[in-house]
């Protein structure tokens, strides 16, 4: 670990501030027997929500920092994948419920050319010089330190202090998810060996018991046994098989503390067990995926951009969600959206899983649709349009030919208003529609 801080960082970092006043610090190994990671259910569930994050694409705006720019590009730092960076940087999340991004920079420079995340063992800020600092020590013992304004923090359970999460508090779940596995455990120890309780006949010495004892073990629990059959002659009284008492916890029960677990994550067996549907997985992504990539977002972009630069630069994480819909759900989306010129053909072909086209970033727009800031300004476009090429725009009921001499008249064969006695008019050149409905 510390060489390759040594290249992310430089060896500058390697020595703390001289002179220092801590104003904030935690450490970091605490929990249930020093690392909740170990336990299976934990590690499974923090497993699925760091795969989850890792498909988030990294996306950046503005043109400043185009070494950085790069970076979002291509690759976080020389080491990792952004789906590693993404992975690690979810897992130091819910496991430490704080995780550290760092700037990497060109090798002799201050030039900042990427990012790394750090777990830490422990971690303090520091003060010096009127600066704050961030001052932690890694899980093989090295100590750096950096400027905490150059340092992307995203925390959970953050109460006590200013910089750092809290820490998880599971301990007493995870004690009762162990004692349920040393239980099983010791059930199976059990199960497989035969126990059994003899009782000798009269008073028998000592060296003669242990002798009898292990000639009775040996003929009949032994592999020289090849038969299901027991025998022992009558210097034994009784011999009794002991039958093992194992203790577990009901079904039941054990649910209720595996839920313990998936509610202070925010899980389900569901998501575990990759059995979600599209509901399921937009309540997933938005209850835990979604504020921790707003939140690394936010502060990678806070780390690596000044004051000055943040309105028109940012990172941000985004994740197509409609990977994970039905093809129905993905057919309406497209019909919906692409021809009202809300999403391009290219973007429509991503919802699929499909590859892009050649000008293929294009905005379609139906023709009945327009342009126009109010309903009344959308009216007069379609009028004047339909005005212009001549087509009738009133709804009234006048005789389409008022030349040929034809009466308007009430209809009274069904197909018009009520009371019409029109019998139907086939003298003139142009009959009347009703009648001409009638037939």
């Amino acid at each position: 670990m510390g060489r390759i801080l040594d290249k992310i960082l430089g060896t500058g970092s390697k020595v703390g501030p001289a002179a220092v006043e801590t104003v904030g610090s935690r450490p970091y190994t605490t929990g249930w027997s020093g690392s909740m990671y170990q336990q299976v259910l934990v590690r499974s569930v923090i497993e699925r929500f760091a795969v989850a994050c890792s498909k988030l694409k990294p996306e950046i705006q503005g043109s400043a920092r185009p070494r950085v720019r790069r970076a979002i590009e291509t690759s976080p730092n020389e080491f990792q994948t952004w789906p590693q960076f993404l992975y690690r940087c979810a897992t130091l999340y819910m496991n430490n419920t704080t995780v550290c991004v760092v700037p990497e920079y060109k090798p002799g420079t201050q030039l900042q050319i990427g990012f790394y995340p750090v777990p830490l063992a422990m971690a303090e800020v520091v003060e010096h010089a009127g600066e704050y600092w961030l001052r932690w020590t890694s899980m093989d013992g090295d100590v750096r330190a950096i400027e905490l304004r150059k340092v992307a923090i995203v925390t959970r359970f953050q109460y006590v202090s200013d910089w750092f999460g809290d820490g998880n508090i599971l301990a007493n779940t995870l004690s009762m998810l162990k004692a349920q596995e040393d239980a099983q455990k010791q059930s199976m120890n059990d199960s497989a060996q035969l126990r059994f309780i003899g009782q000798l006949q009269g008073q028998v010495r000592e060296e003669d018991m242990a002798k009898k004892r292990d000639r009775f073990s040996e003929q009949n629990l032994s592999s020289a046994n090849e038969t299901p059959l027991m025998v022992y002659d009558n210097t034994f009284v009784s011999i009794e098989q002991l039958k093992s008492q194992n203790w577990t916890i009901p079904s039941d029960e054990m649910e209720r503390i595996e839920n313990n677990v998936f509610d202070y994550f925010g899980t389900n067996r569901r998501i575990l067990q990759n059995m979600y549907d599209e509901n399921a997985w937009d309540a997933f992504y938005e209850g835990c995926i979604e504020p921790f990539a707003l939140a690394l977002g936010e502060a990678m972009t806070q780390a690596t951009f000044t004051m000055r630069e943040r309105p028109a630069n940012r990172i941000m994480f985004s994740s197509n969600r409609l990977e994970y819909a039905a093809a129905s759900s993905k057919r309406n989306i497209n019909k919906d959206m692409c021809d009202r010129g809300i999403m391009t053909l290219n973007e429509a072909r991503e919802i699929l899983q499909l590859p892009p086209i050649d000008d293929g970033d294009v905005f379609i727009l139906r023709g009945e649709y327009k342009v126009g800031r109010t309903f009344e300004e959308i009216a007069r476009i379609q009028q004047e349009k339909l005005a212009s090429s001549g087509t009738r725009t009133d709804n009234s009921e006048q005789d389409i030919d008022s030349q040929d001499g034809d009466t308007i008249r009430p209809d009274s064969d069904g197909y018009g208003s009520p009371g019409d006695t029109d019998t139907g008019d086939v003298t003139s050149t142009n009959q009347d529609r009703w009648s001409e409905n009638a037939s």
